[in-house]
């Protein structure tokens, strides 16, 4: 391999150096010369032709130096010397870069070396971990601390076509340094977050323990000194204050951030049947997602949809008017940690089935009536009309289906029959009632005279209160007085027969509906005035007689 022109030229120049001070015994002698070499290239060993001036004549001074090394030559004539070869030499190495690197910091290492430049082959690097640790770039020397103590960095020069490999050490101390901290969770949260404090650092391995803090201003809020959770508690602003306790590579360290705390807007939940029937009644409670009975009082609110209800404000009881649907609004007022909040439930009203009673007498007697009364839980006069019916039992009765007027028939038992008729908010509905009729006792009178004379007669004519000619036969009798009389115990046929007085009695025998009854009448019988008639003849002669005859209408020989 030849060996380059600046290269040799190179050569030339360092053995002029040497010559210059090793070739004089003072630098106040002339200064020696080189005029020329030849050939100006070649390979190693190639012989060079120096021509000079001005060289020590001494053979003892006349030493050649090629690096370090020096080689005695003698030359042929008082002007020049032929220089048997030009040979590899081993170059010096120095480190010239700091001796001192933080943990995490870096600096690149710088080398020196007596080889020309751009000869001696690339430089490597490593480093060799003593009480502390590094990495360093082989290539570009860039040297970085890793734990604290010392290491030993070593450059190596590859060699080349000219110079030997060569290596040098030295010492590096790497000391410990202060990391810098940077909080990178929010510095905004909401009353009642929950927030892990996040954290960046330059170190780049552990700075020892992480502990967290918290200063209250005029918000609040606590944190876990251990893992960093943070929980807001009111609005305000706090201060987080993050902590590294250190250790042998890093020194203790810490960083503060203010955290603005704000109002939360609180989760409201309803807690209430979304189905109800009409005239329900429910009570409906909020669960809030504020704490500590926070967040500012809740009323309720209904709008109207299809349906109907109606809600106190303050309790939330809610009452079911009309079907269809409402929709239930709870709000919160906030306060100073929570903005207002707001809920919505759609309640669904379904048509309800009333509960109908009967509240009316269930007992009469055969001929009595009464207005049936039914009683609806239907509110507002709501639930249609009411219809009533009879059924018939072992007794009977009428009603006016839509009055409810009844009328007892006959003895036994009926059953009453209400139906209301249902309309939008209500389904139909029926309520029977079992009616005792009991037997009645009609009410007799007697209609017929109550005078007459004495030979007159006349039929007793009662009336009764009882219908349908029930109530049972009649049977007459006299009950005496001042004067006297026949009567027909069957047809109540009456005969006067002396003046004065006399009372009629008249029973009514009773039958399956009507119990027995009577009744009595004074009759006063009066004198009469007979019809009297002279029934002999009424012509005879001259001194004929007759017995005069005379009928009366008195009888019993009575008249006088």
């Amino acid at each position: 391999m030849k060996m380059k022109k600046h290269l040799l030229a190179q050569f030339m120049r360092m053995i002029y150096v040497c010559l210059a001070t090793a070739g004089f015994a003072s630098l106040a002698q002339a200064k020696p010369l080189i005029t020329s070499f030849s050939p100006e290239s070649g390979p190693i060993g190639t012989l060079v032709t120096i021509t000079r001036d001005g060289l020590n004549t001494t053979s003892a001074n006349k030493i050649i130096f090629f690096g370090a090394t020096g080689t005695d030559y003698y030359w042929s004539s008082s002007n020049q010397e032929n220089v048997v070869m030009i040979l590899k030499t081993t170059p010096t190495l120095t480190i010239t870069s700091s001796d001192m690197v933080t943990v995490d910091g870096s600096l690149t290492v710088a080398v020196s070396s007596t080889a020309a430049s751009g000869s001696g082959g690339d430089i490597t690097y490593s480093v060799a971990d003593g009480t502390g640790s590094a990495m360093i770039d082989a290539s570009s020397g860039l040297l970085t601390g890793v734990h604290s103590g010392t290491v030993l960095v070593t450059a190596t020069s590859a060699g080349d076509s000219t110079y030997y490999g060569v290596s040098v050490s030295q010492e590096v101390t790497v000391n410990s340094t202060t990391p810098t901290l940077l909080v990178t969770s929010p510095n905004i949260m909401a009353v009642d977050d929950i927030l892990m404090a996040a954290i960046t650092t330059t170190a780049s391995h552990d700075t020892g323990v992480l502990s967290y803090s918290i200063a209250n201003d005029i918000g609040s809020a606590l944190v876990d000194p251990q893992t960093g959770q943070i929980v807001a508690l009111t609005a305000g602003q706090v201060t987080l204050t993050v902590s590294s306790a250190g250790n042998t590579d890093y020194a203790p360290v810490s960083i503060d951030q203010l955290i603005t705390i704000v109002q939360a807007t609180p989760t409201l939940t309803i807690v209430a049947n979304d189905t109800m029937l009409v005239d329900d009644i429910q009570t409906a409670s909020v669960n809030t997602s504020a704490t500590f009975s926070r967040g500012g009082n809740i009323t309720f609110v209904i709008t109207s949809g299809s349906g109907s209800a109606t809600v106190d404000e303050n309790s939330g009881l809610i009452t079911a008017v009309g079907a269809g649907t409402v929709t239930l609004v709870a709000n919160s007022s906030g306060d100073v940690d929570y903005n207002p909040g707001s809920a919505n439930l759609i309640i669904t009203i379904d048509k309800t089935t009333p509960s109908l009673s009967i509240s009316s007498a269930s007992a009469l007697n055969v001929d009595e009536s009464l207005s049936v009364t039914v009683l609806s839980s239907a509110t507002g006069g709501r639930g249609g009309a009411i219809a009533y019916a009879v059924i018939a039992g072992s007794g009977s009765a009428t009603v006016d289906g839509i009055s409810g007027y009844l009328t007892a028939i006959s003895a036994g038992t009926a059953t009453l029959v209400a139906t209301s008729a249902g309309d939008t908010d209500y389904n139909g509905a029926s309520v029977t009632q079992e009616i005792s009729i009991g037997k009645a006792t009609p009410s007799l009178s007697i209609s017929s005279a109550s005078a007459l004379n004495v030979d007159e007669s006349l039929s007793v004519t009662v009336l009764s209160s009882a219908t349908g000619g029930r109530g049972g036969a009649y049977s007459y009798q006299l009950l005496g007085g001042s004067g006297s009389a026949t009567i027909d115990a069957v047809s109540g046929y009456l005969t006067a027969i002396s003046a004065g007085t006399v009372t009629v009695g008249v029973s009514s025998s009773g039958d399956g509906d009507y119990y027995a009854a009577s009744t009595s009448q004074e009759i006063s019988i009066g004198k009469t005035t007979p019809s009297l008639s002279i029934s002999s003849a009424s012509a005879l002669n001259v001194d004929e007689s007759l017995s005069v005859t005379v009928l009366s209408s008195a009888t019993g020989g009575r008249g006088g």
